[in-house]
């Protein structure tokens, strides 16, 4: 099952994200909300920054993965692929500027490789739908690719660390908050990554509460029932 057709447009709940559509030649398709690179620390004036997103999936990224006629199932090939194509060199600077922004940022520190992250991703992707806002906002961070950064914030990308995916929240460029936490052994604390454990342990509805622009007073999506 390979991909057909990749479209991109902007999403219309929060800023700086950006609904993604991949299609397949077996008329499947699946959406994501995909989020504007942090690389550069780009300024947002006038959405620049996701528009710049939009073109470089519709222009180059969607052509590209349908030229390559990749099975879907085959997730690391597209992976490896990705990061090839990704001309982007500083995005480890560009989140540490990020982050010193008056803003409260989540952040998802991953590698490819990892299945715990792969197995976190949708998880992360559906708190972001429901509580990015202008203040409150989202990203992610391979630090298999940018090593430099995930020594800065002080993540083991090795795999018997057990500390992949590490999840933190900032406030004013200050980690206020992470998990797994690690004991005074370099140890792991194992942490369960649902939904639900981390709206509680991020403190996602205080957060959100704190953040959100009281004029719009927009609500976190509720749960689908199963």
């Amino acid at each position: 099952m390979s991909i057909s057709r990749v479209m991109a447009e902007p999403h219309s709940d929060t800023r700086r994200t950006v609904k993604l559509d991949l299609h397949t030649d077996a008329d499947k398709s699946v959406s994501a909300i995909v989020h504007e690179d942090l690389d550069g620390g780009k300024s947002v004036h006038n959405d620049l920054g996701v528009l710049t997103t939009l073109r470089k999936i519709n222009e180059k990224i969607g052509p590209a993965l349908v030229a390559q006629n990749f099975d879907v199932t085959r997730q690391q090939e597209i992976d490896q692929f990705m990061l090839a194509l990704d001309g982007t060199d500083n995005k480890g600077e560009g989140l540490f500027r990020e982050l010193t922004t008056n803003n409260t940022w989540i952040i998802m520190f991953y590698t490819t490789w990892s299945p715990d992250c792969r197995h976190v991703n949708p998880i992360f992707a559906e708190l972001s739908q429901r509580f990015e806002l202008a203040k409150l906002k989202f990203g992610k961070l391979d630090i298999e690719r940018w090593a430099a950064e995930g020594e800065r914030f002080r993540v083991n990308a090795h795999p018997t660390s057990r500390e992949l995916p590490t999840i933190c929240v900032f406030e004013d460029g200050k980690e206020i908050r992470r998990r797994p936490l690690v004991n005074d052994k370099h140890r792991a604390i194992p942490f369960v990554f649902n939904v639900d454990n981390c709206v509680l342990e991020f403190d996602l509805i205080n957060l959100y509460n704190k953040c959100k622009d009281t004029s719009k007073c927009k609500q976190p999506a509720a749960k689908k029932n199963e």
